[in-house]
C-alpha cells in the first residue's frame, strides 16, 4: 500500500461513467450494464469525484460528452473512465458500441460508427494537463454484426485485446486479452468484475494499481479461473493514484473535541475496573450491548465507545482511527467521532453507513462476531483498554449497576473445617427455592455487595456456579454472560449447583501463576481457578439434566446425582444476560477462587477428572498442563494442598 501524502494529488476528480445494455438486436442485449453503470456513478459520488453518467447512449450522446469533457479538464485533475457494455475489435484496436447500433453489419462500420477506445484516450491525454487517466472496460461478451447475428455456430472470441496508453494512464479489462465471459452465467445485480470493482473502490489510500491486482484476483479465483482482468500501467514510479481521497478524514485536532463534562463517579468507577483487566489479562474488555446482536431490532447506526490508555492530549486521532478501523475491518468512512472525555483518552463515536444503511446491521453483526482473542491482543497494541458497541443508555445502565457493586468483606467466606464448613444441606434454613444449597469445600469467596436487603431481596432465589475463563471473570461481571454455544439440552445458560462439577477444566481455566505480581497477589500459590457464584430465581430454571463431560462412570459430586447436576437457565431470548438489568435471569452474587500449590488435577475431590472428558484441546479443557503430565503425576501419588491464605 502506498503513503498517502497531501502535496502529491489531484486537484480534482472526474469520472465518467456509461452503461449500454439495450441494443438494436436481441442477440447483443445486455441486462447488467445499466446496474453496472448507476451503482458505480453512486458510490463514486461519495469519495468525492464529480460524476458524469450515460445510460444506454447513441453515439452522438458519447461523443458530445468526450468532447466536453476534454475542454473541460484542467491542470492536475483526475480522470476514471468507466465502459460497460458491448464493444468490438477492428485490426486489434477496440471500439465502445453505442445503442444505434442497428446497421453496424461489418468492421468497417465498426469503424465509422463505434468510438475507438484509443481515440478517446488520446483526446483526452493530449492537452497534457492530467494527473492520471483510469480506463476500465467491463466489455467482455462476445457481439455479434451482420450474419453472425443468426448464426448458432460458435464464434471465435473477440475479446478485448490490446491498446497504446499515453503517460500517466491505466487500464484495465474485464477480460484478458482474447477471452470472453459468455460461458459465465449470473443473475446477480452487477458482471462479476464490477461487483469486485465496487467491493475494493472505497479502500483507503491504495494505490490504483494494487486495486486493480486485488480485483484481477477476486474475479480469477471467483470465476473458477474462466475470466481473468487484466491491466496495462503507464503511470509513474511513485506517482500517487487513488481513488478514495474523497473520503480522506479532514485532520481532526483533539481541541475541538474536548468535552467540557466530566466522567461521573460511575464513569470513572467503570473504566477504572476495565482498566485493570487490561492490565491483567493484556486485551481490553469488549462490550456489544442486547440491541444490536438481537436479530430482532432495527439498527441504522450504533454508538462506539473507546477507552485508551493514552493521556488524551498526546492522542494523534486520525493515526489511531485508520489503524483501529484497518484492525476491525471497519470502512474508515463509516465513523463519526462525536467527543473525547478527559484523562484516559475515552473517544465516543457514531458508526453508521449512509450509503448501504439497510444493509448495516448485517455489517456491524459480522464485526461484532470477529472480536476474538487474537483481535483483541492486536487491539491492545493501539492502548484500547474497553470498546462499547451499542445505545449510550445501555452503557449508562451497566456503568451506574457497576458502581453499586462493590466487594462485600463481611459475606467474604473460607469453606473449610476450622472457618465455614458443614456437612449436608446448609442449616440455616434459608429459603432458597428448594434447591439444596451444599458446602463449596476448599474455595474462598469473594462476596459482592449487589444490593441492601440482600436477603429479602433475594428470597427464594438458588445457589448455582459457573466457571469461567482466568480473563473472562472480569469480562463477564463488566459486560454480561452470554448463553451456551454448546447446547446439549436448549438454548440459555449453563450453571450447576455443584462446584466440584463446574470447576472442571472444560468451564474453569486452571491457570498457572506466573508473573510475581500474580504471586504476590495469590500468596503461596502456583495455580488458581475462578467460578462465579450467581442467584438464580426457581421459575427461571428450565430443566435440570445429566452431566455432559462423559462422567456416566463416575461420582462427580456425592451430594448430587450426575442425572440432575447440569441447570439449564433461561436466558429471555437475550444475545447478552448482563447482570445490570433489574429482570435479569441470573445475577452474580459473588466470586469463588481456588489457589493451589500444585495443578488442581491432583486433589482428591478432582479424581473424577480422569475418568471423564478430558482433552489436551486448547479451545475445550484449559488444564495449563498436557494431560499425560497430569496423568503421570496422578499415578505416581503427587500430593496438591489448597492455599488459604
Amino acid at each position: 500500500m502506498a503513503s498517502a501524502d497531501v502535496n502529491t494529488k489531484p486537484k480534482r476528480k472526474f469520472a465518467f461513467i456509461t452503461g449500454n445494455d439495450n441494443y438494436s438486436h436481441e442477440c447483443n442485449k445486455l441486462r447488467q450494464s445499466v446496474n453496472n453503470a448507476n451503482d458505480l456513478s453512486n458510490l463514486l459520488k461519495t469519495l468525492n469525484f464529480d460524476v458524469s453518467s450515460i445510460i444506454n447512449g447513441n453515439r452522438e450522446r458519447l461523443s458530445q460528452a468526450f468532447k466536453m469533457l476534454s475542454g473541460y479538464m484542467r491542470d492536475g485533475d483526475l480522470i476514471f473512465l468507466y465502459f460497460s457494455g458491448q464493444s468490438y475489435q477492428v485490426n486489434g484496436i477496440d471500439h465502445f458500441i453505442p445503442t444505434d447500433d442497428a446497421q453496424l453489419n461489418s468492421e468497417s462500420d465498426v469503424t465509422n460508427n463505434a468510438l475507438s477506445i484509443q481515440d478517446i484516450v488520446n483526446l483526452l491525454s493530449e492537452t497534457g494537463k492530467h494527473y492520471a487517466i483510469i480506463v476500465i472496460l467491463d466489455c467482455s461478451k462476445i457481439y455479434r454484426l451482420g450474419d453472425a447475428r443468426q448464426s448458432k455456430e460458435a464464434l471465435k472470441s473477440r475479446g478485448i485485446r490490446k491498446i497504446n496508453l499515453p503517460g500517466e494512464t491505466i487500464i484495465q479489462f474485464a477480460c484478458d486479452f482474447d477471452q470472453t465471459s459468455n460461458d459465465i452465467i449470473s443473475n446477480e445485480r452487477n458482471t462479476l468484475y464490477t461487483k469486485a470493482l465496487l467491493q475494493h473502490t472505497t479502500r483507503e489510500f491504495v494505490h490504483v494499481n494494487d486495486i486493480f491486482k486485488s480485483i484481477e484476483n477476486d474475479v480469477y479465483q471467483q470465476s473458477n479461473r474462466q475470466q481473468r482482468p487484466v491491466s496495462v500501467n503507464r503511470l509513474s514510479e511513485g506517482l500517487q493514484v487513488f481513488l478514495n481521497y474523497g473520503i480522506q478524514v479532514p485532520k481532526l485536532r483533539i481541541e475541538e473535541f474536548i468535552s467540557q463534562t466530566p466522567l461521573s463517579h460511575e464513569e470513572k468507577a467503570y473504566f477504572s475496573e476495565c482498566k485493570e483487566y487490561y492490565n491483567l489479562t493484556k486485551q481490553p474488555l469488549v462490550s456489544i450491548s442486547d440491541e444490536v446482536l438481537s436479530s430482532d431490532s432495527s439498527c441504522l447506526q450504533t454508538t462506539l465507545k473507546l477507552a485508551i490508555d493514552v493521556d488524551c492530549h498526546q492522542l494523534e486521532l486520525e493515526v489511531f482511527f485508520n489503524q483501529f478501523c484497518k484492525k476491525i475491518g471497519l470502512p474508515r468512512d463509516y465513523l463519526t467521532l462525536k467527543r473525547v472525555q478527559k484523562g484516559s483518552a475515552i473517544l465516543e463515536a457514531e458508526i453508521a453507513d449512509k450509503s448501504e444503511p439497510k444493509s448495516f446491521k448485517a455489517k456491524i453483526k459480522v464485526i461484532c462476531r470477529s472480536f476474538t482473542e487474537k483481535l483483541r491482543q492486536e487491539l491492545a497494541k493501539i492502548k484500547i483498554f474497553f470498546l462499547y458497541m451499542g445505545s449510550v443508555e445501555s452503557l449508562g445502565k451497566v456503568q451506574k449497576f457497576r458502581s453499586e457493586i462493590k466487594l462485600n468483606p463481611k459475606y467474604n467466606r473460607i469453606y473449610v473445617k476450622g472457618h465455614n464448613y458443614w456437612e449436608g444441606p446448609t442449616p440455616d434454613h434459608l429459603d432458597r427455592g428448594g434447591n439444596p444449597y451444599f458446602c463449596p469445600v476448599g474455595w474462598k469467596r469473594w462476596s459482592f455487595y449487589v444490593t441492601k436487603n440482600f436477603y429479602e431481596r433475594f428470597k427464594g432465589w438458588s445457589i448455582c456456579y459457573h466457571g469461567t475463563k482466568f480473563s473472562y471473570g472480569l469480562a463477564i461481571l463488566l459486560s454480561g454472560l452470554k448463553p451456551a454455544k454448546n447446547a446439549e439440552h436448549g438454548q440459555g445458560i449453563y450453571t450447576t449447583s455443584s462446584i466440584n462439577y463446574a470447576c472442571h477444566p472444560r468451564y474453569a481455566e486452571v491457570k498457572l501463576i506466573e508473573s510475581s505480581t500474580n504471586s504476590t497477589f495469590f500468596k503461596n500459590g502456583k495455580y488458581v481457578q475462578f467460578v462465579l457464584e450467581c442467584r438464580v430465581h426457581p421459575d427461571n430454571i428450565i430443566i435440570k439434566e445429566r452431566e455432559t463431560l462423559d462422567a456416566s462412570k463416575t461420582i462427580i459430586d456425592k451430594n448430587i446425582s450426575n442425572d440432575v447436576i447440569e441447570w439449564l437457565i433461561n436466558n429471555q431470548g437475550k444475545d447478552i444476560v448482563d447482570f445490570n438489568d433489574p429482570n435479569a435471569s441470573i445475577v452474580c452474587t459473588g466470586i469463588m477462587v481456588r489457589v493451589t500449590d500444585n495443578h488442581p488435577g491432583l486433589l482428591s475431590q478432582s479424581q473424577w477428572w480422569h475418568h471423564a472428558h478430558l482433552c489436551d484441546r486448547s479451545y475445550c479443557c484449559l488444564l495449563d498442563i498436557d494431560t499425560k503430565t497430569l496423568k503421570r503425576l496422578n499415578e505416581s501419588g503427587s500430593q496438591c494442598n489448597i492455599i488459604y491464605d
